[in-house]
């Protein structure tokens, strides 16, 4: 999902969404993001090593 479809869910401007998750969050959506497929990729190179 993009920025825009998710903001466009709770009805916010893209802009205003980025800003109140990054003060809930305390990082941008797009840090977010990076960081859950990186550790998804994680479990699942762990995964196969097993």
């Amino acid at each position: 999902m993009s920025l825009a479809e998710i903001a466009a869910i709770a009805q916010i401007s893209p802009h205003y969404f980025a800003s109140l998750f990054k003060q809930s969050m305390g990082i941008a959506p797009h840090q977010y993001i990076t960081k859950c497929r990186v550790e998804r990729a994680k479990y699942l190179l762990a995964d196969l090593k097993n």
